[in-house]
Parts: structure tokens; sequence; C-alpha cells
């Protein structure tokens, strides 16, 4: 028994974008290669915006704040450590994660044990 895989047109253009995307690094210039990585970058921020707020209706500010905290540490990472720029670009990942998710904790902990007001309060707990 012989089985084909078909794939629907979306889907192959889909597949084609990703490799032309992997390809990239080899055939562009460190500028190019930069502007695309900005680029997917704020989609992928903008993707969440959307999934947070567009879909769910939750008002979200934390969102510029932990990217804004994570871009912070990789960039103090990456500059400061002295490190190749190989390792560099894995440390600051590292650093910018953890200082993201240490802002986030504190946020969160707060927002919880604080008594959220406004927009973060829960219908039911509402004051009329």
């Amino acid at each position: 028994m012989t089985y084909v895989l078909t794939l629907r047109p979306a889907t192959k253009v889909a597949v084609g974008v990703l490799a032309a995307l992997a390809l990239l690094p080899f055939v562009s210039e460190g500028y190019v290669l930069s502007n695309w990585r900005d680029v997917l970058l704020l989609a992928l921020f903008a993707l969440s915006l959307n999934l947070v707020w567009g879909r769910t209706g939750i008002l979200s500010f934390g969102h510029a704040t932990f990217l804004g905290h994570g871009a912070y540490g990789m960039a103090i990472a990456t500059t400061r450590f002295g490190l190749d720029w190989a390792w560099a670009s894995f440390a600051g990942l590292g650093v910018g994660v953890g200082l993201a998710v240490l802002v986030a904790a504190l946020v969160g902990y707060f927002m919880i044990h604080g008594g959220a007001r406004g927009a973060y309060e829960r219908a039911d707990e509402r004051r009329i």
C-alpha cells in the first residue's frame, strides 16, 4: 500500500517561507539580518498581545514591561560579560529571560496579594 503526502497550498507556502528564513543568515549581511530579527521579534510581540487583549479582552500593560526588561538584560549581558559573540548571545538570552521572569514574579505577587483594583479587579469582587 502506498501513501501519498498531499499538502495544501498554504502549507507549501509556509514551508517555503520558513526555508527561505532558515537560509537568510547564510546569504545576507548583518544589517539585513538585524532588520529581519527585529521584524520577527516585534511580530511575536504583536501576536502575544493580540492573543491576550484581542481574543480574551484582558487588558495587559505587562507585555511591554517584560519585553523591555528582557531586552535590557540581554543588552547588558552581551556587552558587559566580555564573552565570544556566540556565547554572549546565549548568556544574554538567559539573563534577559531571568530578568523578565523576576520582574513578572514581583509584579504578579503584588497584583495577587496586594489587592488589584480597576481594570485588573475580578468582576465578582467589584464594589458597586
